[in-house]
């Protein structure tokens, strides 16, 4: 039963991150411009990885070590975002 409850927790973590992913862009979006137009492609350029790169990292991922490409993925995700907060908090980032 323990790796059943490690899978659900892990899966309800990253459901919830990506929540939050979700609202957070956004929302940083809104307080750089007041213009809706770029506030809305923002938001929707949030899921344009998922759309171009789904299908080529499917393949990837069926020909390599799962867990390391996830580790890896996480790390890059991680960073990015670090290096998206310290450039907002700086004032340095822009739409």
């Amino acid at each position: 039963m323990a790796p059943y409850r490690r899978f659900a927790a892990a899966t309800s973590l990253t459901a919830a991150g990506d929540g939050v992913f979700a609202a957070a862009v956004p929302l940083l979006a809104a307080t750089l411009t007041r213009d809706p137009r770029l506030v809305s492609v923002v938001a929707a350029a949030t899921y344009l990885p998922w759309l171009l790169f789904s299908l080529p990292a499917g393949a990837l991922v069926d020909r390599h070590d799962r867990a390391g490409l996830l580790w890896r993925g996480v790390a890059v995700q991680a960073g990015l975002a670090g290096v998206v907060a310290v450039l907002a908090a700086t004032g340095r980032l822009g739409v």
